[in-house]
C-alpha cells in the first residue's frame, strides 16, 4: 500500500516525494539538485526529478528546492559542510526579486488590458478619446451651424476629417478632430468598431485613409520635381489641413478654394483649435506653407479662376492642383470645364492630382446618391482631350495606393482589382464600383493664357 506521501506523476505512476526535503540528506545531493534547478531555469524547462514539477515553472521549482533543502546548513566543523552551499542564498535573492517584480508588472498589465477589452466591448464612448476642446460650447455651436447652414455635399468635408482623425496612426493631422466634430467622429468610430468585432476584411474609413496618403505622397513627389517657386491649389478644400501637417509645403504658396460659408466656419474652428497655455494666452497654429490664401468662390460659377488670380495665384509658376473628393459632385459639363480651364490657363509646370468615380460608383444606395453626377470609366482617355498628358491611373489597393493598409488579398478592393475594368459586374453579380486616383501633366503645347 502506498504511503501518504505518494503523489501520482504525469505518467500515472506513483512516486514518493523526494527525501531531499528532509534536512538529514547529504549536502552534496542538495547542491546537485539546486544546480540542476539553475540549469532548468536557463533552459526554461520543468524539473524532471520532482512530481510537483508540472505545477511549477522552472524558477519556482528552484526557489522551492533551495528553501526546502538547504536549511539548516551544517556547521563549518561538520565534515559534510560545503562552503559553496552558503553562496546559494545571494544568488537566489538576485534571481527571485526581479522575477517577482516581473510577475507583478505582468499581472497589472494583464488586468489593465482586460479592463480595456471589457470597455471596448461594452461602450464605444469609453474607447473613443476626444480632447476637452471638443466639449466646449463654442466648438459645439460651430458644428451646429455646419449642420444647419451647409448642404450634404459640404458636410462630407467633416466626414473626411473624421476619417483622418480616426486613422491617426497613419495620418498625423493635428486639427482633424476639431474639424470633424463629435457627431461624425462617433458615427465613423461606431462603424469601425463594428467592423473590428465582425473581423471584417476592410475597416470603415480605410479608403479615406488610403486616398489621403496617396495624395500626400504624390504631392510631395511633385514638389520635389519643381524648381523655383511652387504653388498648391486645393479645389473644394473643405476641412483639409495639409498646411498644418505636411512639411513638404515649406516654401510653397497654398490656395484653398471653397464656398465662402465653408471657409468661414473652418477658420473659426481653427481659431478654437489654437492651444491655450496655463496663463490663458492663445498661440497660433503652426502651418508649414510659406503663405496660405483662402479663396471664397463657387466652382459652378465661371469666375472662380479670376478670383484665384485676384488672391495672388500666378499662372506662370509651377503648380500642383489637388482635386480630392470634388469632381464627382459637379455636373458633367461643369467638371469638364474646370479641368479644361486649368490646362488652358496654367503656363508653368503643372501637375493635376484628382480622383474619379466610374459610372457604377455614382449609383450608391445612400443619401449621397443624388449628389453624384460626373464620372469617367477611362480617365486616361478623357484627360488628353482636355489638354493633359502622361496620365497615370491607380486603383485603391494597387502597389502605390495601398500603404500597408490593404494586405488581405480577399478584401473587396483587391478582389475588385482582379475584375477587368470594362466589366460592370463581378462574378457574384455585384456592381464594380471603382475609385480612380489619377495623376496627369498639363500639355504645354496646348495650354494658352
Amino acid at each position: 500500500m502506498k504511503g501518504p506521501h505518494h503523489i501520482p506523476n504525469t505518467k500515472g505512476k506513483g512516486r514518493p516525494i523526494p527525501k531531499t526535503l528532509k534536512t538529514n540528506k547529504p549536502i552534496r545531493k542538495i547542491n546537485g539538485r539546486v544546480i540542476f534547478g539553475f540549469f532548468c531555469v536557463a533552459m526554461n524547462s520543468p524539473h524532471p526529478c520532482d512530481p510537483h514539477a508540472p505545477a511549477f515553472t522552472s524558477f519556482e521549482y528552484l526557489c522551492f528546492s533551495i528553501t526546502q533543502t538547504t536549511q539548516p546548513f551544517p556547521h563549518q566543523s561538520d565534515p559534510k559542510y560545503n562552503p559553496l552551499s552558503s553562496l546559494f542564498f545571494p544568488y537566489f535573492f538576485l534571481l527571485w526579486w526581479p522575477y517577482q517584480q516581473t510577475l507583478s508588472i505582468d499581472a497589472k498589465l494583464s488586468e489593465k488590458t482586460m479592463e480595456e477589452c471589457k470597455c471596448s466591448e461594452d461602450s464605444c464612448e469609453c474607447e473613443l478619446q476626444m480632447s476637452r476642446l471638443m466639449k466646449s460650447e463654442s466648438v459645439r455651436n460651430l458644428h451646429e451651424l455646419i449642420e444647419k447652414e451647409c448642404g450634404a455635399v459640404e458636410r462630407t468635408a467633416c466626414q473626411t476629417a473624421a476619417g483622418r482623425a480616426l486613422w491617426k496612426h497613419v495620418i498625423h493631422d493635428p486639427v482633424a478632430e476639431i474639424l470633424a466634430g463629435e457627431t461624425y467622429l462617433r458615427n465613423l468610430y461606431g462603424k469601425m468598431k463594428k467592423d473590428r468585432l465582425n473581423k471584417a476584411r476592410e475597416i470603415a474609413g480605410v479608403m479615406l485613409a488610403v486616398r489621403t496618403l496617396w495624395f500626400d505622397s504624390r504631392l510631395e513627389a511633385a514638389l520635389r520635381c519643381f524648381e523655383g517657386e511652387s504653388q498648391v491649389v486645393l479645389l473644394g478644400a473643405g476641412m483639409d489641413a495639409r498646411v498644418y501637417r505636411l512639411t513638404c509645403l515649406k516654401g510653397c504658396t497654398v490656395f484653398e478654394v471653397d464656398l465662402p460659408k465653408v471657409l468661414e466656419l473652418k477658420v473659426a474652428l481653427l481659431q478654437e483649435a489654437a492651444t491655450t497655455t496655463t496663463q490663458g494666452e492663445r498661440q497660433p497654429l503652426t502651418f508649414h506653407a510659406k503663405t496660405l490664401c483662402h479663396v471664397p468662390s463657387d466652382l459652378t460659377k465661371k469666375d472662380w479662376f479670376d478670383s484665384l488670380i485676384s488672391s495672388g495665384f500666378v499662372p506662370q509658376h509651377n503648380t500642383v492642383w489637388i482635386l480630392e473628393g470634388i469632381l464627382y459632385y459637379l455636373h458633367d459639363l461643369n467638371a469638364r470645364e474646370v479641368l479644361r480651364l486649368i490646362s488652358e490657363k496654367c503656363q508653368g509646370s503643372t501637375i493635376l492630382l484628382a480622383d474619379f468615380m466610374n459610372e457604377c460608383s455614382t449609383n450608391l444606395p445612400h443619401e449621397l446618391k443624388s449628389n453624384f453626377h460626373f464620372y469617367s470609366d477611362w480617365p486616361e482617355e478623357l484627360l488628353p482631350t482636355l489638354g493633359y498628358s502622361q496620365v497615370k491611373v491607380s486603383q485603391i489597393g494597387d502597389s502605390d495606393a495601398n500603404f500597408g493598409l490593404l494586405m488581405d488579398p480577399h478584401n473587396c478592393f483587391n478582389k475588385l482589382r482582379e475584375v477587368p475594368r470594362y466589366m460592370n459586374m463581378d462574378a457574384d453579380g455585384m456592381p464594380c464600383r471603382r475609385l480612380y486616383l489619377v495623376q496627369a501633366i498639363v500639355d504645354q503645347t496646348t495650354s494658352r493664357s
